[in-house]
């Protein structure tokens, strides 16, 4: 049997995964819509979007704990549950407007 630790640290691991490659291809495909992004040097931009890709992932995880510790279930996003839901959205929700 796997232990509460370790399956919250697996999961959390395999949503990280899935969140940095989502987030990531989501930075670089708006770069061309700032001011300067396109004019600076391939590796530069590459950096700063990989920055806002941590930025993005650290948000996404918190916002993860959060539902998971609320419905009491690590899985909550493989059968998702309303307030689980509401309350991944709402901290994604408060963190850009914040």
């Amino acid at each position: 049997m796997i232990g509460p630790a370790r399956t919250l640290a697996s999961a959390a691991a395999a949503f990280a995964l899935f969140s940095f490659l989502l987030n990531f291809v989501w930075e670089m495909l708006q770069t061309p819509f700032f001011a300067g992004m396109p004019a600076l040097p391939h590796w530069d931009m590459t950096l700063l979007c990989l920055w806002a890709t941590i930025g993005d992932v650290g948000i996404a995880l918190a916002a993860f704990a959060a539902a998971a510790l609320f419905d009491r279930r690590t899985d909550w996003i493989l059968r998702p549950s309303m307030p689980a839901t509401v309350t991944y959205l709402a901290i994604g929700v408060l963190a850009t407007v914040l």
